[in-house]
Order: C-alpha cells, then structure tokens, then sequence
C-alpha cells in the first residue's frame, strides 16, 4: 500500500532569532508544525525544492512573452513615429481614412505600446523583487511592496516612494507610472494647425502701371500760340486741345478731402484686385506711381508792405480786395511772399474797429494756396525733376489768429509740397479679402533722353529755337508743345538679378496734361495778359475763407483743416496712383491662398513614450542580467514561489505568533513589517528565512 503523507505534531525545535523585546514575549515554548512532511513520514524541516528547469533554460526561452511584448511594444511606438512623420506638416486632407482621424490611429499604437511594455515591466518587477531578497536581507515590508508594485502603478508608486530613486527598483516604478500618464501626451501630439497655401488652378491679379496713358490730347491747327523765350525771342507753334481727366480730378480731390475725414478707410486707396479665395500673394513687382514730399520753407518768407485805395488783379491774394474802396484814399497793407505765392492783407488786427480787413464784411485772410507746375521755379524741388506740380501753402501765424498781434507783426507760416512721378516695389498680400502692400523702395530718375519736343517739321525753319528752348526748359509744363513720353528708371543694381521686374515706365504726354489740367480746374485763375510768358505764368491759388462765389470748392477749407499738409498730399499721391494703376493694361500675376489645416507633430510630447520604453527596456535588460548573476530560475510575479519556496520553519511560526498577538501588542504589526529576511539557498533549493548576511547590491 501507498505511503500516505501526514501533518506531524509539534516537536521541539531551535529558538527563533530574537526580534526584539515584544518578538522575544511572544516566542513559543514549542516550536511550530513545519508546513510539509515527507512521504517516509520523518520530519525533515523545509521542504527541500529541487532547481526549477527554469532556471536552466536560456533567459529567451524563459522570457519570450515579455520579449514579444517589448518587441510589440518598439515596433507599435515605431510605427505611430512614422505615421507622424509621413503627415507632420501635411494638409488634412491628405488622410485617406474619412472614418478614422489620425489620432484614433495614433491612440491605438500608443495603447498597444504602453499595454505590452506595461506587461514586461511587471514581469520585471516581480523578478527583481526575488533578486532583491537573494542580494541581502531586507525588511519584510519591502517584499510586499516588490509584489503590490508587480501588480499596478499604486504599488508602483509606495516601491517609488521607499526607494527615493537610489536603486533599480525606482526605475522600473518610474515607468510603471509614467506609461500610465502618456495617454494625454499622445493625444497632445497631433494638433491642427491652419496656414495659406498655394493654390495652382487660380492665379491673383493685381494692375500695375507700366505705360500710363490717361487723358486727351488732340491737335488744333485752327489757332496758334505764341511763345516768349528768356533771351526775348517769340515764336508760334499750333495748339492743341486739352481736356481734363474726371478720373484724375475726382482722385485728387477725394485724396485731399479724405485727410479731413478721420473715419475713412484705407479701401479708397487700394488698386483693384482679383483674388478668387481672399487670400493671395504677389512677389516683388514694380509700378510706376505718384509721390509727395512737403518742406517747411518758413524761413524763406519775404515781407513787404505798401499803400493802395484797392488791390488789383495782380497783387491782390482775394479777388474781393480790388472791390474794397473806402472812404480814406489809401489804406496800408502787408504782404508775405514766398516763391510764386503769397498772402497780404490790410494792417490791423484780426478783427479792426472799422470791421474791414482783407474782404467785405471783415473777413481775414487765413490762408492761401498756390500751384505751380514748373519744377525749377520752386522753392526747394528744383532738383526733383520728375516734378508734375508744387504747391505752396501759406497759413496766417496763431499770434494773429488769437489777435495776440496785428497784421503786419504777425508771422505766417509757408509749406511747399511736390507732388511727383516715382517708381516703386512693392510686395503684397490679400489676408481675408483686405489687400495689404509693402513699399519696398521708391526711385525718381528721370531718363535724361525722355520728354523730348515732338514733330518739328511745321516748324523746320526754328530748329534751333526749338532745341535752345528745349534745352533750357526740361519743366514737365509742357504748355502747346508736343512731347514724347517722360521715363522713369530704376536701376538694375538696386534689384535682385534674382527677381526679374520691369525697370523702366512710360508716361505720355497725354497724361502729364491730364493732371496738370485736372489740378488747375480745382484752382482760381489770375489773369495777367497775353503774350504768356515762359517767366511769369498765370498763377492759380485758393483762398480761405473763400470769399468768391464763383469759385466755390472744398480746396480751401481742406487746406485749413489740413493740419498735417504731409499726410494730407500723400494721401492725394496714394489716390492718384490708384487712378493711374486702375487704367493701365498691364498686370502682375500672384498665388492664390487658401486656408487649409495642416498636421502639425509636437514630438516633445511624442518623446515621452519614447523615453518610457527606453527606460523600460533599460530596467528589463538590468533585471534579466541580475537574474543571469545570482542563477535565479525566472520566477516573475507569479504566486507559486512564494507557495513553494516561502518562509523557514522558524520564521513562519515566528510570523503565526505576530499575526495571532497583532491586536494585542500596540506596534507589533510595525516590527513585523520591519522584520529583516533574506532568500538563501537551502538543500538545492530556495527559502526565504531571518538572515543577517550583508547585502549583495
């Protein structure tokens, strides 16, 4: 018959290590049953445990689920990392999946990696707590710990906690933790980002000025003109009729009058455009264009004064001053002149005891204007000789507007403004519908073969009159001659050879009389007498306050409000160069933008899981290694060794002593937890007994 195996009884045994003044109150007088018997029936102690096969196989074979899962684990991680780099920066569209978005994609790889490194790491763990034990003796507490950290990050975190980061086991809680965190971080690394990109099936317009053509000339043989030259000689040539641009004269005047109204927008000073989705851009392109420029010419004012009954047709600022006549014969005046202008009144306060000064009722003379289309008869612009008009502008001084002093101790102020033909680059770009232009440079040159007399032969018999007139008179007032283009160069040296743009602009003849006409309608007229004189042309000016109904206009008041006489003529220049863009022919061709989301990888974020299963992998191959050094059979966290190769007969009787007095001892569940254990070899096999061996760490 069959052996059968029994549970001896108790028999004497060594005393257990003291453990400490409440250990040594609870030891037994009798030791304890020993956990297994034999089957011969003697007792002999521990079970003793054969060498697990384990421990014998290759660590590979022993470990090939967890190096599966570390394998899944890199190849899942690496697989989300070239996903992310195949589409970062790539427009969203791009995805083919319409069911699945990228970071469902992305998610699920993460899962898969974070899941099967979080198995290995367990596995890892749950070695390394036998390692631990077989290094050195250690708390008993610590074993639990080894085995709550195998199972979850919260046991992971109290390993974490009671190693403070001093020893392998810190790094394997680390990642247990951290592969629990990185779901936020994973989704965080895909964001949209939305941006303006090309669009090749459509193309944005702009209109640039390449060859301006604006107005009428038309030849009138019918009458002839007779010219003064400097040296006192006279000759005729056939006129030609000049009409005005309503498009030129609307632009100027709107260009001034904006500089009064504070609520305008920039839309008035933009050229036309095509931009099919609102959103475009144009590289570097040229135009010609209109500038301004102002100067303060203050210091050049001359002052005169004089006696008359009345102002004549040629002193007087205001045509109401030759009606004045009052009862004394002579009345003193006062004038400010600079250049071709000029502003004179009566002597005498701003409002004189008499009620006269300047006009009937009173009224002063606040400020004048005047136009001159002659370059080199300016103050200051006699070297911007792509000068169309200059004007000056003289303003009452503030003593005499807040009667602090009379006419003649006052002191006027003059600004001369210019406006002028220019060339300039820009870059430009249509952001929702608003186009936006970058000046990138302005030049004024003017080519010196350009803006010559044209068709002399009516006129063959004074070539030489002509060409000596022409010569001294390079003025863009053309008067009756006829001319060829004016041309605007920009040096190919202040370019990039690398961008090609048009460096040379035509302006006929026709346009510059355009707007010289355009501006004289919007001035009052003087009237000297024929023959007209290339030194003294007929002046044209404004008056404010305009005291003549005949010439009723918004120049003068604009001028007065004007503060800024600056901003106020290069917003005329803006206005005007508008016009000129709008007629032309010519185009320049831009991209078209449309507003498309694109991917957008933050791989700061992604590197988290990177870093986590390198770290993890780290902490498997140290676990693995140590395993290999001390000849442990690959145990993990599985129960059964702990079942099998548990506590020495002398530690568990001392432990069922501790947990049967646990609730009568204050502090005896502390020292059991605080009692020192070690994992030592026994009989070819393994138990787990109180030790006092040195740590082998």
């Amino acid at each position: 018959m069959a052996s059968q195996e029994t549970v001896t009884g108790s028999r004497p045994s060594t005393q257990a290590q003291s453990l400490g003044s409440n250990l040594d109150s609870l030891a037994p007088a009798t030791p304890a049953t020993p956990l297994v018997a034999t089957s011969t029936g003697k007792d002999e102690g521990f079970r003793q445990m054969p060498r697990s096969k384990n421990s014998r196989q290759p660590l590979f074979l022993a470990w090939w689920l967890e190096f599966g899962a570390l394998i899944l684990s890199a190849t899942s991680l690496i697989s989300a990392a070239v996903v992310l780099a195949l589409y970062d920066g790539k427009p969203m569209q791009d995805w083919g999946l319409d069911t699945i978005s990228i970071n469902t994609v992305i998610s699920v790889l993460g899962v898969i990696s974070k899941v099967t490194l979080a198995f290995a790491i367990s596995s890892a763990i749950g070695q390394h707590k036998w390692n631990w034990f077989r290094a050195g003796q250690e708390r008993l507490g610590v074993f639990e710990k080894f085995d709550e950290a195998s199972r979850g990050p919260l046991g992971s975190a109290s390993l974490l906690l009671w190693s403070r980061a001093a020893n392998w086991a810190a790094l394997g809680a680390t990642v247990t933790i951290t592969a629990l965190l990185v779901d936020p971080f994973l989704q965080a690394a895909v964001s949209l980002r939305g941006q303006d990109d090309d669009t090749p099936t459509s193309t944005g317009v702009l209109p640039v000025a390449e060859q301006v053509d604006i107005g009428i000339l038309r030849d009138y043989p019918q009458s002839l003109t007779r010219f003064r030259t400097p040296d006192g000689s006279e000759f005729e040539v056939d006129n030609f009729e000049v009409f005005p641009s309503f498009g030129v004269t609307s632009a100027f005047y709107d260009g001034l009058s904006e500089s009064m109204n504070t609520t305008s927008t920039a839309s008035s000073k933009t050229p036309s455009f095509l931009c099919s989705t609102g959103n475009c851009t144009w590289p570097l392109y040229t135009t010609a264009a209109l500038c301004s420029r102002c100067n303060d010419i203050s210091d050049r004012i001359i002052k005169t004064s004089g006696s008359s009954p009345h102002m004549g047709y040629y002193n007087a600022t205001d045509y109401w001053l030759e009606y004045v006549t009052i009862g004394d014969p002579e009345f003193l005046f006062t004038n400010f002149s600079v250049g071709n202008g000029h502003i004179l009144q009566f002597d005498g306060p701003l409002v004189p005891k008499n009620g006269f000064n300047g006009a009937p009722g009173g009224k002063p003379v606040l400020l004048t204007a005047f136009v001159n289309f002659r370059y080199s008869a300016s103050v200051s612009f006699q070297d911007l000789n792509t000068t169309v008009a200059t004007f000056i502008v003289l303003r009452a001084g503030d003593d005499f507007q807040h009667q602090n002093v009379a006419w003649e101790d006052s002191k006027p102020t003059a600004t001369e403004c210019a406006l002028y033909f220019c060339a300039k680059a820009y870059r430009a770009t249509v952001a929702n519908g608003v186009l936006n232009e970058t000046l990138t440079g302005t030049w004024a040159i003017r080519e010196p073969k350009s803006w010559n007399m044209a068709d002399h032969s009516k006129h063959a018999y004074k070539e030489n009159e002509w060409r000596q007139f022409d010569t001294e008179n390079p003025d863009l007032l053309s008067l009756n001659f006829f001319r060829t283009d004016l041309q605007l160069i920009i040096p190919p040296s202040e370019l990039d050879p690398e961008t090609p743009v048009t460096t040379r602009f035509n302006i006929t003849h026709a346009t510059i009389n355009a707007l010289q006409t355009s501006i004289s309608s919007l001035f009052v007229p003087s009237m000297p007498p024929p023959p007209i004189s290339i030194d003294r042309p007929p002046k044209r000016f404004v008056v404010y306050p305009n005291n003549n109904p005949i010439f009723l206009n918004d120049i003068p008041e604009v001028m007065w409000s004007a503060n800024d006489l600056t901003a106020a003529f290069q917003n005329t220049a803006d206005h005007l160069t508008v016009r000129m863009r709008d007629v032309s022919e010519a185009t320049q061709v831009g991209q078209v933008k449309q507003y498309v989301l694109h991917f957008e990888v933050n791989w700061g974020f992604f590197s988290l899981l990177v870093i986590t299963l390198a770290l993890g992998c780290l902490y498997f191959a140290g676990v693995l290694y140590q395993t290999h050094r001390l000849g442990l059979p690959s145990w993990k966290e599985s129960a059964y060794p702990v079942m099998a190769n548990g506590f020495a007969e002398e530690t568990q009787s001392l432990l069922r002593t501790v947990d049967k007095n646990m609730y009568q001892i204050k502090g005896l569940e502390h020292t059991r937890s605080g009692m020192e254990v070690m994992l030592v070899e026994a009989d070819g096999g393994y138990r787990l007994e109180v030790g006092m061996a040195q740590r082998k760490r």
